[in-house]
């Protein structure tokens, strides 16, 4: 006799099945979640590397600007020692510029011999430019040695002719070839550097007279200026020894 209490074999299939549902439901979750978890950890190494590579990017940059800095303060170093040189340099020339206008001056006085007045309108000594005392002298290499002096005087007699009539005065200008000129007047190869030299030297023993500028248009350019007593006496033809007289 069979008891109550057995339970259907439907019943026992049905609570089998049930439970190996559920496990098959709780392995996809866990599957599931594994899955989410792997994704979320290759995400991260993924933007961790981004931010690695953006950090290896500005140290790099950061190395490359210290590189350039150090560059630059480099070159500055070397531009304020070419500059101390430069204006050493410069403080040389223009002492010898003004030991070489002494000289001259005090030659010119010595050496020029006084020209007899003739009674009438006759310039005296005291009334012209070193540039005028200096070219009046027969031999320019009797009253100085120095070669600036000497081709600035060959600037002076033939700016007239090598430069342009302007409402300024007389312009010499670097399209007018002034460097060729005075090579072939001095018997010499200039320089554009000895060429400036000689210029600035002009500028010097005319008082004023004669300018060296530098135009934005025309570049470094002579000009013997028109309101001068000097461009008068030039363009009046009394630059010659016999027109002056002494005091």
């Amino acid at each position: 006799m069979e008891s109550d209490c057995t339970l259907p074999d439907s019943y026992i299939m049905k609570s089998n099945n049930s439970a190996d549902n559920s496990a098959t439901t709780g392995s996809e979750w866990l599957s599931k979640k594994v899955s989410e978890l792997i994704s979320r950890v290759e995400e991260l190494e993924q933007r961790s590397d981004r931010q690695q590579s953006t950090i290896d990017d500005q140290q790099e940059t950061i190395q490359n600007q210290q590189e350039t800095i150090d560059d630059q303060q480099n070159e500055i170093q070397e531009l304020r020692q070419e500059l101390k040189e430069h204006q050493e340099r410069s403080g040389r020339k223009i002492a010898e510029t003004k030991k070489d206008l002494n000289q001259l001056q005090e030659s010119v006085c010595s050496d020029v011999s006084p020209t007899p007045s003739d009674g009438g309108n006759t310039i005296q000594e005291h009334e012209l430019t070193p540039v005028e005392q200096v070219s009046r002298v027969e031999n320019v290499d009797d009253v100085t040695d120095s070669p600036s002096v000497r081709r600035a005087i060959s600037l002076f007699k033939n700016i007239a002719d090598w430069g342009s009539r302007t409402p300024k005065g007389i312009v010499l200008k670097s399209s007018d070839n002034p460097l060729s000129l005075l090579s072939a007047d001095m018997d010499e190869s200039l320089c554009w550097k000895q060429y400036y030299r000689s210029a600035e030297v002009l500028d010097s023993l005319s008082e004023g007279a004669v300018t060296f500028v530098s135009d934005s248009r025309h570049g470094k350019m002579l000009i013997l200026h028109e309101k001068s007593e000097v461009y008068q006496r030039i363009m009046n033809g009394t630059t010659s020894s016999s027109e002056y007289g002494t005091v």
